[in-house]
């Protein structure tokens, strides 16, 4: 008996109480934030597309925040076997902003000429994965989900963004690579400069009555996607502090 190995089974028995403690940790959280954002008064009439880019202008310099004094040893350290480092983790950001900025400036040249209103976004273009579902079978699923999009507020789907409590793989165009540090730095203020300058050009008038239609993240208008966009960035924070949490972190 006294050779019976115990330790495994008390950190199974840990993990499980660490992940059920994440999971309400994450369910509460996006209880919270869709109440919030149900009772807050919205920005005033005519300020919502800026207060929206200052939201994400703020969240990215949080970002940089992260990775300022960073090394390429702390960038490049992966915590687990298949996990994301933290160079990985901000590509990922810039791959994503990238994505979101060639739909806005679709949307804005639709505004321009002056006949759809909504841009749609198939899933094969995105090429997602939600929860168990893998890549390959989600496009069987695009019209229900587009069948549900209406009955969902944009209050909880971004909430959901925000809080990792369904995993979810990244559509494919936003792989991240396992780039040099200082490259991801100067990119992330570059990036954000060739976001905000869309909306430094002449903007049509009925911008504002525009949406991006995708089958998971819903009908989004301008305002909506940047609040998605800062979301997703958020969701990440949380993902490089645990990296940077790890007692394995190389020393800066």
């Amino acid at each position: 008996m006294s050779n019976l190995p115990v330790k495994p089974a008390v950190r199974t028995q840990t993990g499980t109480l660490a992940q059920t403690s994440a999971l309400l940790h994450a369910i509460d959280g996006v209880i919270s934030r869709v109440v919030r954002d149900l009772v807050t008064p919205g920005p005033a009439p005519g300020q919502e597309l800026p207060v929206a880019m200052r939201n994400f202008s703020d969240v990215r310099q949080r970002t940089l925040e992260f990775a300022c004094n960073m090394t390429s040893a702390q960038a490049g350290f992966q915590p687990a076997p298949g996990a994301w480092c933290i160079a990985e983790v901000l590509d990922h950001l810039l791959l994503t902003e990238q994505a979101y900025r060639s739909q806005l400036q679709r949307l804005i040249e639709l505004a321009r000429a002056g006949k759809a209103t909504s841009l749609s976004i198939s899933m094969k273009e995105m090429n997602p994965s939600v929860g168990p579902i893998p890549r390959d079978v989600m496009p069987l699923f695009e019209t229900p989900l587009r069948m549900m999009n209406p009955f969902i507020p944009h209050a909880f789907r971004e909430a959901m963004i925000r809080f990792p409590l369904i995993a979810a793989i990244n559509p494919s165009n936003t792989d991240p690579a396992r780039r040099d540090i200082a490259l991801l730095r100067a990119e992330l203020i570059s990036s954000l400069d060739a976001t905000k300058a869309i909306f430094e050009q002449d903007i049509p008038a009925r911008l504002s009555e525009m949406t991006v239609s995708h089958p998971v993240l819903g009908n989004n208008n301008v305002v909506e996607i940047f609040s998605l966009m800062t979301a997703h960035e958020q969701r990440h924070h949380g993902q490089i502090r645990t990296i940077l949490a790890n007692p394995r972190l190389p020393a800066g």
